[in-house]
């Protein structure tokens, strides 16, 4: 990434904030990343300069047959990040966020 340039990654997930909360602290821990919140969302800093804004907005649940699966759109904004970092930090966050089934 560039000076100045911003990634954004959107993404949409079944699942309610006090599950995004408490995988995004086990995410945090095993990246040494403070966290902060910040309304609606969080602000993540880690060791030098790395810096990712999370926006969250719970949508209304999805209905398939009698099944209701909750719906969070989720944007991670990478403020200051190189590209190795952006890698690592979203392959970790899809391996903590993700759900099993089979």
């Amino acid at each position: 990434m560039g000076v100045g340039e911003v990634m954004i990654v959107r993404k949409e997930m079944s699942l309610v904030r006090s599950e995004f909360d408490r995988q995004l602290t086990r995410l945090a821990d095993r990246l040494s990343l403070s966290v902060q919140t910040s309304g609606e969302g969080y602000q993540l800093r880690g060791p030098g300069s790395f810096c990712v804004r999370m926006g969250l907005l719970q949508l209304p649940p999805r209905q398939i047959a009698s099944i209701r699966l909750p719906v969070m759109q989720v944007e991670i904004d990478f403020v200051e990040a190189t590209a190795g970092e952006v890698e690592h930090f979203t392959r970790l966050f899809d391996l903590y966020f993700r759900k099993g089934g089979g």
